[in-house]
């Protein structure tokens, strides 16, 4: 389908409520980020075991009543009917993605927490003075804790993910439940429409370009195709090419995260 002009100010709108939700998210952002020092000072400290199953099952405790709380405000929008079996495929469907995204996350960590095991094994590392730091400065990056702390210097091929990763990762989830949400509903608006014989409230979507300059999807801005279809998405730096369903789809992600991870694109249904 032909692209369509997005006006700057509707552009600008359209990232102001990223950052809105972004914003709203943090409370779990934040427990996430200390749930993973806390992980890593207990391997550092107390040489403990990390059992990856009981992580995730963490994980899934703290994402699961934000997501359910995305997923049980369609029910109030006007476009999807408030039936019982619209109240249970979307209460499943959160449950869906709860698990989802705690994999993702329980994955990353668990590589973070197999990146430190090995900093300990090629390092030597003054336990009592990383303890002291840690907990001086809780919310701190654990790889720059761990680099004042060792005693010859941070000479490692190891890296855990420091603070701004991790904080980038749990932006790039938080758009994808919110995301996945909008997708889902408008979805199910269509095929409410279509077996009512009526028109969808909203046909189409568009994919809009962050407008931050030296990005991969430039040339996707205003790429419009049907509601239930994939953007064919295009990174410009790499030549990678994946079928998404918006902007930040890891679960169709099929080139190492090449068009997802770090994507501050943005898409708005017609």
């Amino acid at each position: 389908m032909q692209k369509q002009p997005l006006h700057p100010i509707l552009r600008s709108l359209i990232l102001q409520n990223r950052l809105k939700i972004q914003n709203d998210c943090k409370l779990v952002t934040d427990k996430l980020i200390q749930y993973n020092n806390k992980l890593v000072d207990d391997v550092i400290i107390n040489d403990a075991e990390i059992n990856i199953q009981t992580v995730n099952e963490q994980v899934n405790k703290l994402f699961e009543p934000n997501v359910l709380k995305t997923y049980q405000s369609i029910l109030k929008s006007p476009l999807v009917s408030s039936t019982q079996t619209n109240k249970i495929w979307l209460e499943g469907t959160a449950k869906q993605v709860t698990d989802m995204v705690g994999v993702e996350y329980t994955e990353r960590i668990g590589k973070n927490i197999n990146a430190v095991q090995k900093i300990l094994q090629e390092t030597d590392v003054k336990i009592s003075k990383y303890e002291t730091m840690a907990k001086k400065f809780p919310q701190a990056d654990r790889l720059k804790i761990i680099q004042k702390a060792a005693e010859k210097g941070g000479n490692w091929k190891g890296q855990t993910y420091s603070y701004k990763q991790l904080e980038q990762m749990n932006k790039g989830i938080t758009k994808y439940i919110d995301n996945k949400a909008r997708q889902d509903k408008y979805t199910l608006n269509y095929d409410e429409a279509e077996a009512n014989g009526e028109d969808p409230a909203r046909a189409e979507k568009m994919w809009i370009w962050s407008g931050m300059q030296n990005t991969r999807h430039s040339g996707m801005d205003g790429e419009t195709v049907p509601v239930k279809d994939f953007f064919i998405v295009y990174n410009e730096q790499t030549g990678d090419t994946d079928e998404l369903l918006f902007p930040g789809d890891f679960q169709h992600d099929r080139n190492g995260c090449s068009n997802v991870c770090n994507c501050e694109c943005d898409v708005m249904y017609l």
